[in-house]
């Protein structure tokens, strides 16, 4: 038998891969990359296609960053194999929220800005118009605010 993927089932399959488990003191890169892109280019009205998965992207380049520029991390990632979508297993972190700050300063000023462009030029130009728009509103003056 062969399984239709709909949009319903495609969104509920991204729900399932951004639940994690119950580790207070953790966050999960998909949850902050849907608060910090997700909804906000929703807002302006675009709508991540089904298939893409940006934030895979996004993990991918803050672990390479993590390592890159910090001496030791003990404590502070957990890693662990997570079944989501019709039985898939993917290995995924939590970051402690400690960390946090870290990332939200990566994603603005590092991945959405210099990665971010890219990996949308490549598979979905609709939303470069709203990566300007979140760079410029929080690019510069994000850097400045914190």
């Amino acid at each position: 038998m062969k399984l239709a993927i709909t949009k319903e089932t495609y969104q509920l399959g991204r729900k399932c891969v951004r639940m994690a488990p119950n580790r207070s003191g953790y966050f999960l890169v998909q949850n902050e990359f849907n608060h910090l892109f997700t909804l906000v280019a929703k807002s302006y009205g675009y709508e991540i296609p089904d298939g893409l998965q940006p934030e895979i992207s996004v993990g991918i380049c803050f672990s390479k960053y993590l390592k890159a520029n910090f001496d030791t991390l003990d404590g502070d990632i957990i890693s662990y194999i997570q079944e989501v979508k019709y039985g898939r297993r993917v290995h995924t972190k939590l970051y402690s929220n400690s960390l946090l700050s870290v990332f939200r300063d990566f994603f603005y000023l590092v991945w959405l800005k210099e990665k971010g462009y890219t990996y949308f030029s490549k598979v979905d130009k609709k939303a470069l118009p709203v990566i300007k728009m979140i760079v410029n509103y929080w690019g510069d003056g994000y850097l400045q605010a914190s």
